[in-house]
């Protein structure tokens, strides 16, 4: 594995089988940390490798956030001297300390690159010192808990966009602001047999942008399928004064989420998503493409454009992979078609709503094309763009031949669970 790959792919990972690590696997771990970067090569670490369970069992209990270490194969604890032989200066901005989590990284990236799942963890610095006989001339960075992963790591993993992080020159400051709260369910709304809209209490200081989504968690911390949170788009208005998400049950995290009940609570993080929002400075004629779930971001848009009184044209195209997975779709039906009759006295402009198919995959040059997808379904955009565009071509005047060649190469650049835009 290349160190591009292990960057990118890197997971944490809190669940282990019983298999031994292999001792030379062990070496190369400690070796990736031992040439990492350091103050004038001080080499300031010291590392610690515990194999023992009634030792990791004891540095288990008083870890906050460490009760899974008792499935760990190996603990190896970072230490760094705290009278480093560095200068005053480099000592004052604790760069030695730093180093010491360079060299984490740096194991943490080579257990990776082994075929192991590892993941940091904050010790208890006095009971480990305690435990493990570390004198105090050392400061414990934390350890790498590392094994066979007992489930395959998830391959997707929510980043913020390079533009909210990167600024040149001077500082600007460009991330969303990221909140955190405990939502009141004060309404649940059963959309179709397997799709349900929770209605949340919002705080006055929760705002976002039509299009982006929050991570959802249990109060309680659950993992469910070894997810403690998932992704889930909003589906109401920023204008609105409360916040919804349409889900559909997909079992796993969704099953439990389905068995909440009304004046229940539910944490929330968010608003998350730079490239897929929509705002009042959105310019143009849009055509929106969506395979089943992936429609709701597009009620959220379309709620707003109607709440603001926008003047864009919008087009909006869904379908799924079978005619008996329209259900979802179908049973909205009544409220996208309520949202499209308030668009069209809002803007004075056309809305068109096509929604039971097969499968969709129109594109207009020239107009902005957003996608959003279910997992799965951007498969049966390009599979069954053939006729069931005709469909809509009839409909809407597209050339075709132009819409195969411009669907067929956006298509092909975005993956199964893509969420994007592109302009042609």
């Amino acid at each position: 594995m290349d160190i591009s790959t292990a960057i990118a792919t890197r997971r944490s990972v809190r669940n282990w089988t019983e298999q031994e690590v292999r001792q030379e696997d062990i070496t190369k771990i400690l070796e990736a940390g031992r040439c990492a970067p350091s103050p004038l090569n001080s080499q300031p670490w010291h590392f610690i490798v515990v194999k023992q369970k009634a030792s990791i069992a004891q540095l288990m209990e008083f870890a906050h956030h460490g009760a899974f270490l008792s499935h760990a194969n190996v603990l190896i604890v970072v230490t760094v001297q705290t009278k480093a032989v560095v200068d005053s200066w480099l000592m004052a901005h604790e760069q030695h300390v730093l180093s010491g989590a360079c060299a984490m990284q740096n194991m943490w990236l080579a257990s990776w690159g082994l075929g192991l799942g590892s993941c940091w963890v904050t010790l208890d610095e006095p009971m480990t010192k305690e435990i493990l006989g570390i004198p105090n001339s050392l400061k414990v960075i934390g350890c790498l808990a590392t094994g066979y992963a007992s489930s395959t790591p998830r391959t997707s993993c929510i980043r913020y966009d390079l533009s909210e992080l990167v600024s040149y020159e001077k500082y600007e400051y460009k991330r969303t602001n990221i909140y955190q709260f405990t939502g009141k369910i004060i309404d649940i709304k059963q959309e179709t047999y397997d799709v349900k809209t929770f209605i949340i209490a919002k705080p006055d200081h929760f705002t976002y942008k039509a299009g982006q989504y929050c991570l959802l968690n249990f109060t309680d911390h659950r993992e469910v399928n070894g997810k403690r949170e998932v992704p889930m788009t909003i589906s109401s208005s920023p204008t609105e004064q409360t916040l919804s998400f349409t889900i559909k049950n997909m079992g796993g995290f969704t099953d439990d989420l389905f068995q909440l009940q009304i004046n229940e609570s539910i944490e929330v993080k968010g608003p998350i998503g730079v490239t897929f929002r929509f705002d009042e400075d959105a310019k143009g004629d849009f055509v929106f493409l969506s395979g089943g779930t992936g429609i709701v971001p597009f009620m959220s848009i379309l709620r707003f454009i109607v709440a603001k009184g926008m003047k864009n044209r919008v087009t909006v195209l869904n379908g799924n992979v079978t005619a008996t997975k329209n259900n979802f779709v179908s049973g909205l039906l009544p409220a996208l078609i309520d949202i499209g009759n308030a668009f069209t006295q809002a803007t004075g402009s056309a809305t068109l709503f096509s929604s039971i198919g097969q499968g969709i995959g129109v594109v207009l040059k020239g107009i902005v094309i957003a996608v959003a997808t279910a997992a799965g379904t951007i498969k049966s955009l390009g599979i069954a763009i053939d006729g069931i565009a005709r469909q809509f071509i009839a409909i809407t005047n597209l050339d075709f031949s132009k819409a195969m060649q411009i669907g067929d190469r956006y298509f092909k650049s975005i993956d199964n669970n893509a969420k994007g835009t592109a302009e042609f």
